[in-house]
């Protein structure tokens, strides 16, 4: 499938100000992409020297965060505040947490330099070991667009001075969520998303049935959202599930959740609003494809990033299909296809100048690369925050690509 979405790694920093910047990000993307179907890959001079300016920039993000990291250990302000999770981790609504300016800069900063370490070493194992050349070229743009994004960067680096961190003070209101105290112990009074469910735990057991819950009608909308593409309204879809209907199974045998997650574009409020009405999200279809597996194999960011903050992710990152594949293998063996196609079209530009129709096919797949790239980086980096076995999970499908 062809998406577009916003990426960037899905924590670095835990950034709580402002939203998510995706549209800056794929304005930027947009003549990134056409510059790097130019780029002729094969050249080993060039190659160098995407290498070089990519380790270049790398240096210069650790040094920035060695500067931040001195700031941070001076901090000695203890005035109490409040956090909440960045909504962009998860769906269901989550507990304001009470903390310190000093306790939480240096939480953050160890989640920035851990992100920042994480995705160097990703996209290095991306390069070299599975012969994706273009990796390098696209996160050298990526990881310093998400870095800025981050509250300690905000603050010591470009001087932003106005609550970088969405912290709410002692005494103001908090949107009607309690704060969880100091020992972790939540007052149990904050709401639990819209309509008032919240998306069950995925360490439950995988769920199989409840397709007929929504009726005719409903079964037809949701199959019809799924054919109709990159015009599908996935909004409207959202709007028209309650509670009770939110697992339905349409008449192409797929939920909401299925269809949303692997549809086009930006889904992250279609996604939210579906997983805030208790949408099961173990919940699988015949082939044994989670929302997860569906988000994966489409290299949709922004539902993968949102299915990545659910309750008891562990379990599902851990979910086979009928093949034995988890999300995060089969999110690899579409970056492997769509990096075969990428390179066979640039021979084929390369060769023919001329030929429009390859240009136009080169730019198209070089874009999906970038989503599939994305999808990995946040389904690895996922896996790797939760400790699973998934993460170190050997990946049988990526064979090196000459």
């Amino acid at each position: 499938g062809e998406n577009s979405a916003d990426s960037g790694d899905p924590s670095m920093g835990n950034s709580q100000s402002g939203g998510s910047g995706g549209m800056p990000r794929m304005l930027l993307m947009m003549p990134v992409m056409m510059y790097a179907s130019k780029i002729d890959y094969d050249d080993p001079q060039m190659v160098l020297m995407l290498r070089f300016g990519y380790l270049f920039e790398q240096a210069v993000l650790l040094l920035v965060c060695f500067f931040i990291y001195t700031k941070v250990k001076a901090n000695v302000d203890a005035t109490t505040i409040y956090i909440k999770p960045p909504p962009t981790l998860g769906a269901q609504s989550q507990s304001w947490t009470k903390t310190t300016y000093r306790d939480h800069e240096n939480s953050t900063f160890s989640q920035l330099f851990q992100q920042l370490l994480f995705s160097a070493g990703l996209t290095l194992l991306m390069h070299f070991q599975f012969k994706i050349k273009q990796a390098i070229l696209i996160q050298a743009l990526m990881t310093p667009m998400t870095f800025v994004e981050s509250g300690l960067v905000k603050k010591y680096v470009l001087g932003f001075t106005s609550r970088v961190y969405g912290e709410m003070l002692e005494g103001e209101p908090r949107d009607g969520e309690d704060a969880i105290e100091e020992d972790g112990q939540s007052t149990g009074r904050g709401d639990a998303g819209v309509g008032g469910a919240s998306a069950p735990p995925a360490e439950q057991a995988p769920v199989v049935g409840g397709r007929d819950s929504g009726g005719a009608e409903l079964k037809q909308l949701i199959s019809a959202t799924w054919d109709a593409g990159k015009a599908a309204d996935v909004a409207a879809l959202a709007k028209a599930l309650t509670p009770s209907t939110v697992d339905t199974f349409g008449n192409n045998e797929a939920t909401a959740l299925m269809v949303v997650a692997a549809s086009h574009g930006d889904v992250t409020e279609a996604t939210r609003r579906i997983l805030d009405l208790g949408a099961d999200v173990r919940k699988t279809d015949e082939g044994g494809w989670t929302a997860l597996h569906w988000a994966s194999f489409h290299s949709n960011p922004s539902s993968t990033r949102v299915l990545c903050g659910v309750p008891g992710v562990k379990g599902l990152l851990a979910m086979k299909d009928e093949d034995g594949e988890t999300p995060l293998q089969l999110a690899k063996g579409e970056t492997k296809k769509v990096e075969g196609a990428v390179a066979d079209l640039r021979k084929e530009c390369k060769a023919n100048p001329s030929n429009a129709d390859a240009k136009r096919d080169f730019e198209v797949r070089a874009s999906q690369l970038a989503r599939c790239v994305e999808v990995v980086k946040i389904l690895s980096s996922a896996a790797s925050s939760v400790g699973g076995a998934t993460a170190e999970q050997p990946d049988e499908n990526m064979e090196e690509i000459d």
